[in-house]
């Protein structure tokens, strides 16, 4: 496999993976918005129940006292009111279900279910709950849920303390043993709105598939964009090094400052007379060879360059391998290279300098 064919399939790997954990987190994302849409949209519809209740004892139970004397009209009732209208708007929006469930209703269609009597044990427990909402297993599945207390006012015990007090044609639908004994302000059961949690997994599954498309487009172009950009570059072999005096350190104008400081250690060697000797040190190495390695060297690496000079002097066996020793501590090549040179030419100025001159004798 070529170095091109390996780029692009590690490229399509990272992308794949990549594109998994975005969908996985696109998914759960779009999961929670769809739950919490479902309980804004039980919120609106547990409002509703409560305004309809609110304006059934306001405006509609003062006009049907009269009547109620001779017959009774469940439609005063404000559960019943309630009721019976999100029950029509249940047929639009039938994934919603809406109850005003008691423990002991007067109607027996309100008998509150094992898990809506668990609600209202919760808001008798804790006075100060005025709302559950959450997630519950009910008899048709997984459900999602928002609850409200039914608290009676006081007008409300004249049909729910004592039977003997109720009105006769009360009595009459719903019989003597349904709907009394309440007490005002006590929790007598919940306003509950629920959903099937699977409604709402449905839609955030919809919202999903309709991200999907988009977002493994999205990954595409960016495989593309990279694929043309770096696909290129990871198939080409490196480019040759530039020879010395053509790299960036070395352009038009800029004169390399190891370049300066070798120029002047040369004029400085070159300053010894005809016939002075430099004094060696280190049983090979000359003193002024060795000074001026460490003038080199230090606009490269700083003050460390005297003990660098020092070490390489004790481990190298002639002045060439020292110059190698030392250059393998500047990190630019065309630092180095320029040492490197610099040193060739203080070693041939130190030799020339050591080499007695031959003299003719005249009398010869």
């Amino acid at each position: 496999m070529g170095p091109r064919s390996a780029f692009n399939l590690d490229l399509a790997l990272i992308c794949t993976v990549a594109f998994v954990l975005t969908s996985g987190l696109a998914y759960n994302g779009l999961q929670t918005a769809a739950r919490q849409q479902m309980f804004y949209d039980a919120g609106l519809i547990i409002e509703t129940g409560a305004a309809i209740r609110g304006y059934t004892v306001a405006q509609v139970a003062p006009h049907l006292e009269t009547e109620m004397a001779h017959e009774f009209l469940p439609q005063s009732v404000p559960s019943y009111a309630a009721t019976e209208t999100l029950t029509k708007l249940k047929q639009h929006y039938g994934e919603f279900s809406y109850k005003e469930a008691a423990l002991n209703p007067t109607n027996p269609r309100d008998r509150a279910l094992p898990w809506e009597a668990d609600l209202v044990r919760q808001f008798k427990d804790d006075s100060g709950l005025s709302e559950l909402r959450g997630e519950v297993d009910t008899p048709l599945g997984r459900a999602m849920y928002i609850a409200r207390p039914i608290r009676p006012a006081e007008a409300c015990l004249a049909c729910h303390s004592k039977a003997e007090a109720a009105p006769r044609p009360m009595i009459a639908l719903y019989g003597e043993n349904n709907g009394f004994g309440w007490q005002a302000r006590d929790v007598v059961g919940v306003q509950v709105i629920s959903v099937p949690l699977a409604t709402a997994s449905a839609q955030g599954q919809r919202q999903f598939y309709r991200v999907l498309p988009w977002l493994a487009g999205l990954f595409v172009l960016i495989f593309g964009a990279i694929h043309l950009r770096l696909g290129r570059a990871a198939s080409t072999p490196p480019a040759a090094t530039a020879p010395p005096g053509q790299g960036r350190d070395t352009a038009p104008g800029r004169l390399p400052l190891l370049k300066r400081i070798a120029d002047v250690a040369a004029f400085r060697t070159t300053r010894a007379g005809p016939g002075q000797a430099m004094a060696p040190t280190h049983g090979h190495l000359h003193a002024d060879v060795l000074q001026q390695a460490e003038r080199l060297l230090l606009p490269s690496i700083g003050p460390v360059a005297k003990v660098l000079v020092s070490q390489a002097a004790t481990r190298a066996d002639s002045e060439q391998t020292f110059s190698e020793l030392l250059a393998q501590h500047i990190p630019k090549l065309s630092q180095r290279e320029a040492f490197l040179r610099a040193m060739a030419l203080i070693r041939a100025q130190a030799a020339s300098r050591t080499t007695p001159s031959v003299r003719k004798d005249p009398r010869r």
